[in-house]
C-alpha cells in the first residue's frame, strides 16, 4: 500500500478559523508544488472527546487546572493528532492557525530526517521543545494515541506541559528544526514557516 500524499495540518478551534484559512492559503499559494502535497483543517469541534472534558480538571505544570474548549488555545491537543489522522504512514506537518507559509513547504516535507521520528524548534529552558510546528515520520509515532493521552491528563497520570514540550518523547527521535521554520514574530528573507504569537497583533485582528 502506498503512503498517502504528505500533508500540512493546520490545528484550530472556531476562535482562531480565520488565521487558518489564511494559513492554508499561505502553503498553496508559497509552494512551487502546491499539488504535490494536501492542506488540512482540523478543528476543536470536530473532535467530540474535546467537548466532553468541558469545565474539568487536567494536570498542568503540576497544577490543576479547568478545561475550556472556549480557550483561545484549547485546540493544541490536536497537534498529536495528524500520525492517526493518516494512518501511521507518510510525512507530515502540523501548525498553529497563526503559522504562515513565506517558503515553499515543500522543502520541509521532503528533507532527509536521518531516522528521526519527528523535527521540532529547540526552545531552551524548561520548554524544551516548540510543538507548534512539527514535521513528522508517521510511521514512527504509532505511540501517539491523542484521545488516550488527553484524558490521561484529567487522570493526573499526564501533565499538559511535558506533553505539549515533548518531554515524553525520546531526545534522539527529535531532530531540531532550524529557527526560520517556526519563526516567532520575526520576519527576514530567511524566514520559511512565519509564527504570529502575540495574540493581539495578528495580522486579522488589527487591519495591519
Amino acid at each position: 500500500m502506498s503512503d498517502p500524499k504528505p500533508t500540512v495540518f493546520i490545528h484550530t478551534n472556531p476562535k482562531q478559523m480565520l488565521g487558518a484559512l489564511v494559513s492554508q492559503f499561505s502553503f498553496r499559494r508559497n509552494s512551487s508544488q502546491p499539488d504535490a502535497f494536501a492542506v488540512e483543517i482540523v478543528s476543536t469541534e470536530d473532535f467530540p472527546w474535546l467537548q466532553a472534558k468541558e469545565g474539568q480538571s487536567y494536570l498542568r505544570d503540576g497544577l490543576q487546572r479547568e478545561w475550556l474548549n472556549d480557550d483561545l488555545q484549547s485546540f493544541t491537543p490536536l497537534r498529536f493528532t495528524p500520525p492517526e489522522l493518516m494512518g501511521y504512514r507518510g510525512r507530515a506537518v502540523v501548525v498553529d492557525p497563526d503559522v504562515f507559509a513565506v517558503g515553499d513547504i515543500m522543502e520541509l516535507l521532503t528533507r532527509d530526517m536521518g531516522g528521526k521520528a519527528l523535527f521540532a524548534r529547540p526552545r531552551g529552558g524548561s520548554k524544551e521543545f516548540a510543538s507548534s510546528v512539527m514535521l513528522m515520520d508517521c510511521d514512527k509515532l504509532t505511540h501517539w494515541r491523542t484521545e488516550q493521552q488527553f484524558n490521561e491528563m484529567f487522570a493526573g497520570t499526564r501533565d499538559y506541559m511535558d506533553w505539549i514540550c515533548l518531554k515524553l518523547e525520546p531526545k534522539e527521535a527529535i531532530g531540531l528544526l532550524e529557527p526560520e521554520w517556526n519563526d516567532f514574530d520575526n520576519l527576514t528573507p530567511a524566514t520559511r514557516l512565519l509564527h504570529n504569537t502575540k495574540r493581539w497583533t495578528q495580522p486579522w485582528k488589527t487591519g495591519l
